[in-house]
């Protein structure tokens, strides 16, 4: 992100292969982090979708093993790309994106705010 300068992005379009990630799945909350699905294993990326923002990334992922049955969650780092990962990335330049610490879940979420730039 600090390399283009971007303030606030999206995923709009991922396909690639994988041998390897880690996801956090739905049941993890604030008093339990740690559900997390360990993939070692060669698979297709289905979907990806997710902010970017200065401070921080949420990226959500849908991968198919090789019987094409899928598992999917929060992306956690580590992927490893297997062949390529073509990553379409959108900048919504009229908005900055920030990730603050929510207390009731216990994890960062989103603030969106509108950019105006000077005359």
């Amino acid at each position: 992100m600090s390399d283009h300068d971007l303030k606030a992005a999206c995923i709009l379009s991922c396909v690639g292969s994988i041998t390897q990630a880690k996801i956090r799945l739905a049941s993890a909350d604030k008093d339990n982090r740690d559900p997390i699905l360990q993939i070692d294993e060669r698979c297709e990326v289905v979907s990806m979708s997710g902010t970017l923002s200065p401070d921080g990334i949420h990226v959500h992922v849908s991968l198919a093993d090789g019987n094409g049955l899928v598992k999917g969650g929060h992306l956690m780092a580590g992927m490893r790309v297997f062949t390529t990962m073509e990553v379409v990335v959108g900048e919504l330049s009229q908005l900055r994106f920030n990730r603050e610490m929510d207390e009731a879940t216990g994890f960062t979420e989103l603030a969106v705010s509108i950019h105006t730039r000077a005359v």
